[in-house]
């Protein structure tokens, strides 16, 4: 995937995707259907343009730019068009910031939704974005609503019913399962001591937080598939409190450290609880295992 800065300069042709496309949701990929459309008819490369600082939403983002830009790729997006949102850009006109783009961009065309705003206290709209691509002499499409049992996909709702735990419920909207990538860090191993060697993953500052509890997840290890349960939240049976994700990964005993591995939330299995016992915690962990 190439990366290039709001502002530099590029010579080959591009489809612009433009929005937040912060978690690259079903909506968000009627987008991107659209660009591989105009892709083929003018043969050019897709660019989808984001913010690069993920502290943009307040509550955390649900895919940082990393994840972002790994989730465009597996989508068919060649290129991924990256800004600073900050106080310069906020106070950016809508006409400058198109010129901006015009002057750096070879745009072919240009996709986004019917809620896009843009430009300083964003005061533009798809309609406004529409009169300056014709006046460029740019075509400009504009994706109506996505609906999904009757209710528009946003990034807003999608936070909802991760926050209660309806990760079934999320990933429809997503389109995919919801995933958080990070190194494996080393823990305190007490997993391994009772047969559930695990790969722990930090969960990063400015990732949303999802609801905690022990999850149905999978992970991608080389090129392949495994299973995998993940306790994401605290360790109460431990007395640690601190956001974590802990990943069983059926199949797998060898040392992870140091790798960067993607983790995909399935389904959501129960609530965190706290064992007084390691045995009844083991009884508990093979439940989980199995959990189907």
């Amino acid at each position: 995937m190439v990366t290039i800065n709001f502002g530099e300069k590029r010579a080959e042709k591009v489809v612009l995707l433009l929005g937040y496309f912060d978690c690259i949701h079903v909506g968000h990929r009627e987008l991107i259907n659209e660009a591989k459309k105009l892709q083929d008819v003018k043969g050019c490369k897709i660019a989808l343009f984001t913010f690069k600082n993920d502290d943009y939403c307040k509550d955390g983002a649900l895919l940082l730019l990393d994840e972002r830009i790994a989730k465009a790729e597996r989508l068919g997006v060649d290129e991924t068009v990256v800004a600073d949102f900050n106080e310069k850009l906020k106070n950016t006109s809508c006409e400058d910031f198109f010129r901006e783009l015009t002057e750096t961009l070879n745009l072919t065309a240009v996709v986004c939704g019917f809620d896009y705003r843009f430009g300083k206290n964003a005061e533009g709209d798809a309609d406004k974005l529409a009169e300056l691509c014709k006046n460029a002499g740019i075509p400009c499409f504009i994706i109506p609503k996505t609906d999904v049992n009757g209710e528009k996909v946003s990034s807003s709702q999608i936070k909802i019913l991760l926050k209660q735990g309806k990760i079934k419920e999320a990933n429809e909207l997503l389109g995919e399962p919801y995933f958080l990538t990070g190194k494996v860090v080393r823990g305190r191993a007490v997993g391994r001591t009772i047969g559930f060697p695990t790969a722990n993953v930090n969960v990063q500052k400015n990732k949303f937080r999802i609801k905690s509890g022990v999850y149905k997840t999978h992970v991608f290890i080389d090129g392949k598939r495994f299973d995998s349960i993940t306790n994401y939240g605290a360790r109460p049976t431990f007395n640690l409190d601190f956001v974590l994700t802990e990943t069983y990964i059926k199949g797998i005993d060898g040392d992870l450290y140091g790798n960067v591995i993607t983790v995909f939330f399935d389904d959501y299995i129960r609530d965190i609880e706290k064992f007084y016992d390691i045995e009844e915690l083991k009884k508990q962990l093979e439940k989980d295992k199995n959990y189907d």
